[in-house]
């Protein structure tokens, strides 16, 4: 199942909030999860992040960035401007662009200042996101996804040529702790659920039946072959599978 921006755009948290719940009621996995940070204020326009890109000041987890500009011939001017930081491929992908020329390269008026940040999270992060959302209470929420943004990429007054302590225990540019809200950090800790031996027993039953039956009736092989297997198994067992029991 599918909810586009646009479908719930509208929606209040209640209901944003309902959803999840049902998701993870059903045991449902949340394959991609978007969250937007909007800068009405002004606070920083879409080159003074560039700016900050270019000049080293951004500490991230991605090594690359690029930009995106789009123009139109006959208004004469530009209509969209976006930073990508990430990849594509990535389960973290954040777009920094100017929603007033978005809106304008579209028909719209877009008065004001309005910066997007988006925070695209996939697979196993958008899935411990969806059940943030599920549980979390609004401002807690809030607090959580901003904290998400800043263990993705922090601007410090720090520069490219300075070791990677120093980045990172530079002191936060004045303009992103004032977007930031001064929230705390928060970071996203995906664990993998641990398997229990019902789940092995339909794996090995689904996956392992069919070739120990042909190992069971093949010449040369037969219970007794299979009974040496497990017995040297055990010697190999892990930590995984001392948990297992």
């Amino acid at each position: 199942m599918d909810c586009s921006g646009g479908v719930v755009s509208g929606w209040s948290f209640d209901k944003l909030q309902a959803l999840a719940r049902w998701v993870v009621n059903q045991r449902g996995k949340f394959g991609r999860i978007d969250n937007a940070l909007d800068d009405r204020k002004g606070v920083v326009t879409v080159e003074q992040v560039e700016t900050a890109l270019k000049a080293g000041q951004a500490v991230k987890r991605s090594k690359k960035w690029r930009k995106v500009e789009e123009c139109d011939d006959e208004i004469g001017q530009s209509t969209g401007q976006t930073l990508y930081l990430g990849s594509r491929q990535s389960n973290t992908l954040i777009r920094i662009y100017d929603k007033v020329l978005e809106q304008r390269g579209k028909g719209g008026e877009g008065g004001g200042p309005w910066v997007r940040w988006e925070m695209e999270l996939k697979d196993a992060r958008a899935h411990a996101c969806g059940l943030a959302l599920a549980h979390l209470p609004e401002e807690t929420y809030r607090q959580f996804v901003v904290g998400l943004l800043r263990s993705s990429v922090d601007f410090r007054d720090t520069c490219r040529e300075d070791e990677a302590w120093m980045r990172c225990a530079a002191p936060v540019l004045s303009w992103w702790q004032e977007l930031t809200e001064g929230f705390a950090k928060a970071r996203l800790m995906v664990e993998k659920a641990r398997k229990q031996i019902e789940d092995v027993k339909q794996w090995a039953a689904h996956s392992l039946g069919p070739m120990l039956a042909v190992l069971e009736a093949a010449p040369g092989a037969g219970r007794e072959f299979l009974d040496v297997v497990i017995a040297a198994g055990k010697d190999r067992w892990k930590t995984r599978h001392y948990d297992l029991l």
